[in-house]
């Protein structure tokens, strides 16, 4: 797949498939094809066609991306694999990285730039501010850019957990705790009265899917949202390890939540066929 970015100060088109081919937000918009070429036409004929809007298209701006998973034994021109290092994965949408796995160690690099920043607040012992406001302060400055669009990270528990083991280690310097003085990971949390990021994520995450059930049957993010549950049964994927996807996660949230909200059911109206490979989810 193909994604122009274009930045410029309704209905949304749907491809055969079921998938919405542009999403705007502010002064952002987002064209997607399965070929690629119509974007190179949309462009050229674009600028002239929002003028009449007042609208104009920043090409210094705008961004194309193909979206695509290599091959296995496909290399660049140094010998070096390309899956897993493909050039979308570094591709910015909105302040977040396509890729997850790439946003968050990003995420994590800036949360720890935000926190060295302020690093007299935390560590000078000669500058007289409660740990209570400490703990207020990291919250807000460096807390808000850990968590930044959280709610759409899709990956395995394992990487998600590296979010714990940065926030751990930056309250354990907060409350000036260091070997060989120990304090449990349980004694943490409840001596600086926060929750694991990991819990926060999937708090964020269920709001997110609350927001997607209540928009507008028209909203990109519904028609992705239909897109997940019709491509679960009527699109055949790669071969191989399935990849982690954020229908994937939710639909395990309810499963290990036992929530009684039936997803499946939402599935069901949305697209009746099967619910494929899918986990089956519980009717309650």
């Amino acid at each position: 797949y193909g994604i122009m970015h274009l930045s410029f100060v309704d209905l949304t088109p749907v491809s055969d498939r079921g998938i919405p081919l542009e999403s705007a937000y502010a002064d952002d918009a987002e064209l997607l094809s399965e070929d690629g070429q119509s974007l190179t036409k949309i462009l050229e004929i674009a600028s002239d066609i929002l003028k009449d809007w007042s609208l104009f298209v920043n090409e210094s701006k705008t961004v194309f991306t193909r979206v695509y998973l290599a091959e296995t034994d496909a290399l660049d021109d140094h010998g070096n694999k390309i899956r897993g290092n493909e050039e979308w994965r570094d591709t910015v949408l909105l302040g977040s990285k396509l890729c997850s796995e790439r946003d968050i160690a990003s995420r994590r690099n800036k949360a720890n730039v935000a926190f060295y920043t302020y690093k007299k607040v935390w560590l000078d012992s000669s500058v007289q501010i409660s740990e209570c406001r400490k703990l207020k302060l990291y919250e807000a400055l460096v807390t808000s850019v850990l968590l930044y669009n959280c709610s759409s990270w899709a990956v395995t528990d394992t990487v998600l957990a590296s979010v714990d083991v940065l926030q751990r280690k930056h309250l354990r310097q907060i409350i000036n705790t260091y070997w060989p003085t120990v304090i449990s990971n349980e004694n943490l949390y409840k001596r600086c009265n926060v929750t694991p990021l990991t819990v926060r994520i999937k708090k964020a995450r269920w709001k997110m899917l609350g927001h997607v059930l209540r928009s507008g049957d028209d909203t990109p993010a519904y028609l992705s949202f239909r897109f997940a549950c019709i491509g679960c049964s009527d699109i055949k994927g790669r071969l191989g390890r399935p990849r982690t996807t954020l229908f994937d996660i939710l639909v395990k949230d309810i499963i290990e939540n036992k929530s009684n909200l039936n997803i499946q059911s939402t599935c069901n109206q949305l697209c009746p066929s099967s619910f494929g490979g899918r986990p089956q989810l519980p009717i309650i």
